[in-house]
């Protein structure tokens, strides 16, 4: 009764979705999906796939009369390659059909356009009989299962009301493609093209091009197919309804221009009549007989073995006929063309038989030895007429297909096909009584016209009466009507167990090839489909479910409440030892992280998390992780509680981007002016509150806003950093800081009696070296003699001396060099008053190049008056008794360019303080590029926790869950803040968020300095808006990518932190 029911749904019109909740059948939801862009890119993709089929079953026949000679056909040999064509569909016509209906029609597509895209390539290199042969059987086995496949795979991506149409489209190709072949082969084969390859292997002629040719689109058509999906058709018949749910949710969009969550169904109805199970595996033989024995089942019993009978006698009958006419036609053409030249007939000359028993070489047609009684190969004379005529049959049977496809809804599949062969029976009779060229072509045009429509509109009616996982083998069993030498009933007597054993002898092959790289059992199901049974199960731990979701959160939970306490203006530091037994004191939380020794993965993705804040923002890096913490918390509570992971994650996605919208709508304007910084050093304030400079942070504030201000491009509101040089000189006070505008250089001058201040300098920047050029080969100098000695001396003095020289002539005062001198240079430029400065890195070079104007010269004769840099002072610092030194280049041509120099009482200060500048600096930078902000001390969560937790209560699905636990979780913020300020946490946060809602004020946070006030906004608390909405983005990512994780393999005993 299933299956019945399931040809009825098949052929009925499609019903109207009363209920979003409604689980519709295939053809209602295929109807709904329309027919417009989608269906017209598949059918692009079909011309290729249909015309790869019709290339390869085709090309033979135009290849014979230039390839006789050439391979020394007799007429035998030329019927036999014919026939490996279907002899190699017939071979495979189980293999597509049985992996079909298996392993789906998108992938055996996509695999066999290619495979046969090679096969064909391979066959143009033929040079003999036998190798030809070899490939057209391959290419047949190749060829013939896709065709087969794109037929079920288009009518699945159609509704019925299109589906009779659509086949019939399909065909068209195919005619259009009889059409396409002969006028490639008319393209190709006439040329005298021939080479000669590898020495004389290989020849290589016009009708090898010609092969080659033919692949073109087999490897389009695999290019095309892979821009689609699996059929949802079949999807539903293995289960996978929501797979197949969003297939028809994508062809939706792409016909409707609508986006697929407005497609209107929301659930299918399952497939029972061809739902496929898999049941526990077993691949030994007996089984594999079994299965196939059952695949073949459904065709010998009610209710399908009369159709499938019927069905399998038309198409053979009609395919039988169709192509033992057609595949000959061009060789007909030929040999009866050359007849009419040499004998010049008069009307009445006899039958086509006469015509083909005078052909040169043979003693009679019907002779059964079939062998020529002149051994020398007589070529056939090929005219146009034979190319053309093929042209004209081609584009006859587009002319019926299009016919057809007009009226095959008005007069019905059933009348197509018995007008469609009654007409081609007329005509291959009345075949023998024809006496010129033009009734040979006017009946053969007719027949194989006529012919393709009943072939097309079988396709149509087989897809009908089948369900899913029948009709696809259905399909490939007319393929073995396309030659005449094999009988249908001992092909389906035998086919069954013969392909069982093929594929238990295959599965062994894989297995043994395989096993090597495998790291387990390789086994298939009764399906076919291949799974693993992985080894040394003992030796692994593994956790899955519940269990492996909770040992995610505990690492994220345990990561975060590392940095919990360092959260804030009142945040503790952290003391990180490394294994050199470096110190660093930081409560900077990206700092904390990189620092730590993580080993569990999920750790390592909130280390990850906690960077990306800090490269994207600056700020922050503490916060996203304590939030991220508090989600992965809240969600752990959702687990014990039975809500789904992935309704989870989705729960939190929506609150996010609720409470990103909140942010938008609370955000406030700041003012970014150059001429009132006051506001700008306030936050930089707030940034610096939490960290070791906080004892002079008005001073690291204002440093921080005037390096920014001075490298910023107001117009295009950006800041390049990479003008802004933060360096830092162990010894004085962190009060001793300041700000340079130029650039300070770790360096001395290269002589110490040489000139500590020197003013209005013009820079030569050099990363040429003072010294007497090299060869760049290796080379040893023999000095022999004291006069030797003395003239190589001479040399490099000379050589100096024109260096120096070169410099001083361009006008420079002042040489900067990547590179060192000897003292003997060193004691010249003193001789010539030319200050120098040595061993200048690479990256300082290229900042005082940018601060001062000049141009890098790497060579000395480049060097002129226009490439030096200018400064108006440039002065050499000391510090303490060290005698350290360092320079200082200042009141540079590009201003812009700014260098903080950082002083502390040791390393770890002055590392702690850089990146605390840091951090200012990203806050400031932010403000430039987006001046909205939001309020700190809590505020701005305790805002969007009060607006995410009232949008759970418009919330009827599961997802309130969420929002609410959501909103708890952006409470852990300020409750962090008042912890880790000494105040009850509890206590001040319920205050606060009753403030808030009562009066309406966003900016309601918690008091962390005690100053009286809880209004962040009076205090001058703030954030940027850019900042906030990042941390709330990039945890709930994190969170709801950690919630999808479900299975941990680990090859030790534990997974430590």
């Amino acid at each position: 009764m299933g299956e019945r029911t399931q040809v009825h749904k098949a052929t009925e019109e499609p019903r109207n979705v009363q209920n979003e909740h409604e689980e519709v059948d295939f053809e209602t939801a295929i109807s709904l999906t329309g027919y417009g862009k989608f269906n017209y890119m598949l059918n692009l993709v079909a011309i290729s796939a249909v015309w790869s089929t019709v290339f390869e079953t085709s090309t033979v026949s135009y290849i014979l009369p230039s390839a006789e000679c050439d391979l020394g056909l007799s007429n035998l040999d030329k019927g036999i390659l014919n026939a490996m064509v279907y002899g190699g569909m017939i071979s495979g016509a189980l293999f597509w059909g049985f992996f079909s209906d298996t392993l789906g029609r998108h992938k055996l597509l996509i695999a066999g356009y290619y495979l046969l895209a090679a096969i064909v390539v391979s066959s143009s290199l033929s040079q003999a009989f036998w190798i030809l042969t070899v490939f057209k059987f391959l290419g047949g086995f190749a060829a013939g299962g896709p065709f087969a496949i794109l037929w079920t795979y288009i009518a699945e991506f159609s509704s019925c009301q299109h589906r009779a149409r659509a086949m019939m489209i399909v065909g068209l190709y195919a005619s259009i493609g009889n059409v396409a072949t002969p006028a490639l082969a008319w393209l190709l084969i006439p040329q005298s093209w021939s080479w000669t390859l590898f020495g004389g292997y290989i020849t290589y002629n016009s009708w090898h091009i010609f092969l080659l040719a033919s692949a073109l689109p087999s490897f389009l058509a695999g290019c095309g197919m892979l821009c689609f999906s699996e059929s949802p058709k079949f999807l539903m018949s293995c289960g996978r309804r929501d797979e197949a749910l969003s297939v028809f949710r994508r062809i939706y969009s792409i016909n409707t221009g609508n986006p697929p969550e407005s497609y209107p169904v929301k659930s299918l109805l399952e497939d029972k009549a061809g739902v496929l199970t898999s049941d526990a595996p077993n691949n030994r033989l007996s089984t594999l007989l079994k299965l196939g024995i059952k695949q073949m089942k459904p065709f010998l019993h009610k209710p399908h073995v009369g159709k499938a009978a019927l069905v399998f006698t038309i198409q053979f009958g009609g395919l039988w006929g169709m192509n033992t006419v057609r595949l000959w036609l061009p060789q007909l053409f030929a040999i009866i063309e050359e007849y009419f030249i040499i004998n010049e007939p008069v009307s009445g000359i006899g039958t086509i038989c006469d015509m083909l028993a005078s052909h040169i070489g043979l003693k009679n047609v019907f002779n059964e030895t079939l062998i020529p009684v002149d051994e020398t190969c007589v070529r056939v004379k090929i005219g146009d007429t034979m190319y053309v005529y093929s042209i004209i049959v081609g584009a006859t049977t587009v002319v019926f297909s299009l016919s057809a496809s007009s009226v095959i809804n008005f007069l019905g599949k059933k009348k197509i096909l018995v007008i469609g062969y009654v007409l081609s029976c007329c005509c291959v009779v009345s075949m023998y009584w024809c006496n010129s060229m033009e009734m040979l072509l006017a009946l053969a045009s007719v027949f194989v016209g006529a012919g393709s429509v009943c072939t097309n509109a079988l396709m149509s009616v087989v897809v009908d009466l089948f369900p899913t996982s029948l009709s696809k083998a259905e399909e490939d069993f007319p393929v073995l009507g396309k030659d005449r030498f094999i009988r249908l009933n001992a092909f389906k007597d035998f086919a069954a167990p013969i392909f069982t054993c093929f594929y238990a002898v295959r599965e062994s092959t894989l297995k043994n090839n395989t096993m090597a790289s495998l790291p387990g059992t390789l086994a298939f199901d009764e399906y076919g489909r291949p799974f693993i049974i992985i080894r040394d199960q003992q030796n692994q731990k593994r956790l899955t479910g519940i269990d492996a979701l909770k040992s995610h959160i505990l690492a994220g939970r345990s990561i975060a409440n590392t940095l919990r306490t360092s959260l804030g203006p009142k945040g503790l530091d952290k003391m990180m030892v490394n294994s050199d037994g470096d110190v660093t004191v930081t409560n900077d939380g990206a700092t904390i992280l990189k620092l730590m020794d993580v080993e569990h993965e999920i750790a390592k993705l909130m280390v990850q998390l906690s960077q990306s804040q800090d490269d994207e923002i600056g700020d922050g890096t503490t916060g996203v992780v304590v939030l991220a913490g508090a989600l992965l918390e809240q969600a752990e509570v959702l687990l014990d509680k039975g809500v789904h992971p992935i309704r989870i994650a989705d729960g939190f996605e929506l609150a996010a981007q609720c409470a990103v919208k909140y942010l938008e709508k609370i955000a406030d304007s700041f003012p970014v002016n150059a001429d009132n910084l006051e506001p700008l050093i306030e936050t930089a304030m707030t940034a610096l509150g939490s960290k070791i400079v906080n004892k002079c942070h008005r001073q690291m504030a204002e440093i921080a806003v005037q390096a920014v201000l001075a490298v910023a491009d107001m117009e295009k509101r950006d800041v390049n950093f990479e003008l802004i040089k933060v360096e830092g000189k162990v010894g004085g006070r962190l009060e001793d800081t300041m700000l340079v505008k130029g650039v300070v250089v770790d360096k001395d001058f290269s002589h110490p009696q040489m000139p500590k201040v020197l003013k209005d300098v013009k820079l030569a920047i050099l990363t040429c070296p003072f010294e007497p050029p090299k060869p760049k080969t290796k080379h040893k100098l023999d000095v022999t003699s004291v006069e030797d000695y003395k003239a190589l001396r001479q040399y490099e003095a000379e050589k100096f001396s024109e260096m120096v020289q070169q410099v001083k002539d361009a006008g420079a005062t002042l040489a900067i060099c990547q590179w060192g001198f000897d003292d003997e240079a060193n004691h010249l430029l003193l001789q010539r008053q030319l200050p120098a400065v040595r061993w200048v890195g690479g990256p300082e070079i290229e900042l005082i190049a940018i601060a001062t104007g000049g141009r890098i010269v790497p060579r000395f004769e480049e060097l002129s008056p226009d490439k030096l840099g200018h400064a108006g002072l440039v002065r050499e610092l000391q510090f303490g008794t060290t005698k350290d030194r360092m320079l200082v280049i200042e009141e540079c041509k590009n201003s812009r360019a700014v260098t903080i120099f950082i002083r502390g009482g040791n390393k770890m200060i002055i590392e702690e303080a850089k990146r605390s500048i840091h951090d200012a600096l990203c806050v400031i930078r932010n403000l430039v590029q987006d001046n909205r902000v939001v309020y700190g001390g809590g505020a701005a969560e305790i805002a969007c926790a009060i607006a995410t937790s009232q949008e759970a209560d418009k919330i009827s699905s599961l997802e309130q869950y969420a929002f609410r636990a959501f909103s708890d979780a952006l409470e852990s913020v300020p409750l962090a803040l008042a912890e880790n300020s000494g105040l009850s946490p509890i206590h001040t946060l319920t205050e606060v968020k009753a403030r808030q809602v009562k009066e309406n004020n966003p900016a309601l946070g918690i008091d962390c300095m005690l100053k009286g006030t809880s209004d962040m906004k009076e205090q001058h608390v703030i954030e940027s808006l850019h900042s906030k909405k990042q941390q709330i983005v990039l945890a709930t990512q994190l969170v709801k990518m950690i919630l999808k994780i479900d299975d941990i393999r680990s090859p030790n005993d534990g997974m430590s932190m």
